[in-house]
C-alpha cells in the first residue's frame, strides 16, 4: 500500500533500480524493481519461461 509507495519513490529519487516491498501474491520475498513495482523472482520466472519457450520452438523448427 500506502509504505510500498513511498519506498519505491525514495528508491526512485535516489536513483535505485531494486526497492524492499511488500511480498508479491504468489509469496516470494520483498524485492521489487524500482521503475515497473514488479517482483523480482515473479520477473526472473516469466524471463525463463519466455527463453525456454522460444528455445523449444526454435529446436523444433530445426527438426522439419
Amino acid at each position: 500500500g500506502e509504505c510500498m509507495k513511498n519506498a519505491r519513490l525514495l528508491a526512485a529519487q535516489a536513483g535505485i533500480q531494486r526497492f524492499q516491498g511488500s511480498a508479491c501474491s504468489r509469496g516470494h520475498g520483498h524485492e521489487r524493481y524500482t521503475s515497473s513495482g514488479q517482483c523480482v523472482k515473479c520477473c526472473s520466472i516469466n524471463a525463463e519461461k519466455r527463453v525456454n519457450t522460444i528455445r523449444s520452438t526454435l529446436k523444433s523448427n530445426l527438426k522439419h
